[in-house]
């Protein structure tokens, strides 16, 4: 028997204790197991590999070489006598209390398995040159390294090894060599550094790039979140910085160290924003640190003028922040509001108005007109201004709204200014013990009591002049007026008034040069009125006056019924008609077209015997004429003045031709007009005059006749019937007539 050098080596054992990998390593039971096992039993065919690490092509031809010349040949290893003498041989496992403390291989041959790999029931198992069974550890087998179970089997796929100072993880290919470099497991990329541990938990540059690996080894791809700071690794797992698309937003890794940016960062030395997922910001606002930025559609944050909707807002060129308040923009001043919404019209700041133009510009030293009402900025800040100023020679008063006073009086530190309707103010006048402003020393006093101008206004001063500011009648005995008493009548603030006032439900004629209240006749634009002693105005009725009856419409125009029309005195043909004017008693009749006087003469208020009531034009006027007095015999007579040979035809007086034959026929007045515009410039027609519209063209058109109805003559009013039957319109003609007027 071949004796043996058993040399004892101290081994470190490694507890498998993989977590959150899948193993690929394979246990093999205690040797002891295999006590029994002889030559028969091995393996002694290379081991089955799978291509992971280079070296291990090199490796499994080195353990066949060592095998097949361990198997042909006996090996002198000079073991030492009294190692040899304590190992008891036999084929198979020789365990350690055979095997001088050591697991071995007995060969068929005599010997034990030296320096060689054997294979035996699926697992390789390394001897080293003293016969002794690797275990629990990583051994050095002709360049490569391996690692050995607590058992002896070679370990394949992971290991955790804790034999070091920290535990790690290792990869053993298909071989059992041990893996450096990257490894894919078919799901994942590992790194495995020069000693072979696996990376974990860091990041790490590799030829050029730097990679990111998860606490369980795997390397990272997409977005990783470590310790607050998110980073992104590409589909290669190399670290990604600078820009980065991902999902349709867009995201900054910092150039240095791939950090993803959130809120506001310069990149490349332009200025953008990131929400705090990272996505960059575009077509909206951000608040960073309590001040708002606008980043536009291609993210880049906005500088000056920014339109969005219908406001706009300024943007700091420099810093991109959103301004508020007063800004200088070029020439002009701008207020923006906290919002940064730029103001237009009045924007109110820090206790004080403004008023911006529609372009936002802030006015200044000028007048606004807000509603009904002015206003005046000032010259230099452009604020509202209130109280007493001046601009260019003239002064002012403005109300705490801002609105200038006007038409009314002012009280000023200095006296009682009035502020006329442009809003000027006099000069300031002393006020008497009531408060009331007095020109006693600025008026000659023999025109006292009376009417003085102050501005543009008229006010009545009494006789020691103080004048009257409050509303209401006055009466007066003037220094100009040896007639007797005057009355005058003010309005607010003691303004005399002129022309037409009315006053507790009467109209009153005040003279529009002396301001005094007048009575008897007026003629104001060609219309005669009555004005009573007391100064109202008559209306509505007869009147007598030095003995003479006058009759007065609801509006006070007197109506010159004197004369007649034709044969009938206008007065009774006037107040019949006036008397049923609004009492339905013509008006809403229906129109009859059947021109006869059977059923063209019955108004509303005058049926037939049997109920029946009807009126054409003709015989309307003609039932007024009839109840006036006038006869309608000679009317309804055979004439020839027609358009046709033989007279005007059927009909009587209700035929409107017979009624102007009449008015030739009795030498009546009348008067002819191309148009009713001529008629009514002419100033000839009167109330109660007949109008006849003769047609140019009889056969196309029809004759229409009526009574003039306006209070003065070029009042165009018409009473008449037509297809609309009886009412009061205007002068209307059934087509293209010569207009005639007949009294």
């Amino acid at each position: 028997m071949i004796g043996y050098r058993a040399v004892m080596k101290k081994w470190s054992f490694g507890v498998l204790a993989f977590s959150g990998l899948i193993s690929f390593g394979l246990l093999l039971g205690s040797p002891s197991m295999l006590y029994a096992l002889d030559s028969n039993n091995t393996d002694e065919g290379p081991a089955s590999n799978v291509a992971i690490a280079s070296v291990e092509s090199g490796v499994d031809a080195q353990r066949e070489s060592t095998f097949a010349v361990e198997q042909n040949s006996q090996v002198d290893n000079e073991t030492p006598s009294e190692v040899s003498n304590q190992i008891i041989w036999h084929q198979g496992w020789i365990s350690p209390e055979e095997g001088a403390g050591f697991w071995r291989w007995g060969l068929s041959d005599g010997t034990i398995a030296v320096s060689s790999w054997r294979h035996i029931d699926g697992s390789w198992y390394w001897f080293d040159d003293e016969g002794r069974m690797a275990q629990d550890g990583l051994v050095q087998v002709g360049g490569a390294t391996y690692a050995f179970s607590s058992s002896g089997a070679m370990r394949v796929g992971w290991y955790l090894d804790s034999t070091g100072s920290t535990s790690a993880w290792r990869y053993f290919s298909g071989s059992g060599a041990m893996v450096k470099g990257w490894l894919s497991d078919g799901s994942n990329w590992y790194w495995l550094d020069d000693e072979g541990k696996m990376v974990h938990d860091a990041m790490l540059q590799i030829g050029g790039a730097t990679y990111g690996f998860s606490s369980s080894g795997a390397m990272l791809i997409g977005w990783h979140l470590d310790a607050s700071v998110c980073h992104y690794f590409s589909g290669s797992g190399a670290l990604v910085k600078g820009w980065l698309s991902d999902g349709g937003r867009w995201y900054w890794l910092d150039p240095a160290d791939g950090s993803m940016a959130t809120g506001l960062n310069e990149c490349n030395g332009t200025s953008y924003i990131f929400n705090s997922s990272g996505a960059m910001l575009s077509s909206q606002w951000a608040l960073i640190d309590n001040n708002w930025y606008y980043a536009d559609s291609n993210g880049l944050l906005h500088g000056g003028w920014l339109l969005l909707g219908n406001s706009w807002y300024y943007l700091d060129p420099g810093s991109h922040i959103m301004l508020t308040g007063f800004v200088q923009v070029g020439s002009s001043t701008y207020f923006l509001t906290s919002s940064g919404a730029m103001a237009t019209g009045w924007a109110l700041a820090d206790g004080t108005w403004y008023y911006a133009a529609s372009n936002g510009a802030i006015q200044r030293g000028r007048w606004i007109k807000s509603g009904s009402a002015w206003y005046y900025l000032d010259d230099v800040s452009g604020a509202m201004r209130t109280g007493e100023f001046a601009v260019g020679s003239k002064r002012y008063f403005s109300y705490d709204s801002g609105a200038m006073a006007s038409s009314c009086w002012i009280n000023l530190n200095d006296g009682m200014a009035w502020a006329n309707s442009s809003g000027a103010l006099s000069e300031p006048l002393p006020t008497s013990s009531d408060g009331s402003p007095v020109v006693a020393d600025r008026t000659d006093s023999s025109s006292l009591p009376g009417v003085i101008h102050i501005g543009d206004a008229v006010f009545y001063a009494d006789a020691n002049g103080v004048v009257n500011v409050a509303s209401g009648w006055i009466m007066s005995k003037d220094a100009s007026d040896e007639s007797g008493n005057t009355w005058y009548y003010a309005s607010s603030n003691g303004v005399l008034k002129s022309g037409w006032q009315y006053v507790n439900g009467a109209w009153y004629w005040m003279d529009p040069s002396t301001f005094k209240m007048k009575t008897g006749w007026l003629n104001d634009g060609g219309t005669w009125y009555w004005l009573q002693p007391s100064g109202a105005m008559f209306a509505n009725g007869w009147l007598k006056i030095d003995g003479v009856d006058y009759y007065f419409n609801a509006s006070g125009a007197w109506l010159n019924t004197s004369g007649s029309v034709l044969g009938v005195n206008r007065s009774s043909l006037v107040n019949w008609l006036m008397s049923h004017e609004n009492d339905g008693y013509y008006r809403g009749t229906r129109y009859d077209t059947h021109l006869s006087q059977e059923t063209c003469m019955y108004p509303k208020g005058d049926p037939r015997w049997d109920g029946y009531t009807g009126m054409n034009c003709g015989g309307f006027v003609s039932h007024a004429y009839m109840k006036a007095g006038g006869n309608l015999a000679p009317i309804a007579a055979e004439q020839s003045h027609s358009p046709w040979s033989g007279g005007p035809g059927r009909g009587g007086c209700v035929n409107a031709y017979r009624w102007y034959g009449y008015a030739i026929d009795t030498c009546a007045n009348v008067t002819y007009f191309n148009s009713i515009d001529e008629l009514l410039r002419s100033g000839l027609a009167r109330k109660g005059d007949i109008v006849f519209f003769n047609p140019y063209n009889p056969y196309a058109d029809d004759s229409h006749i009526g009574f003039f109805w306006g209070n003065s003559p070029s009042e165009k009013l018409f009473w008449h019937s037509d297809g609309y039957g009886n009412r009061i319109s205007g002068l209307t003609a059934l087509g293209p007539s010569k207009v005639i007027l007949i009294r």
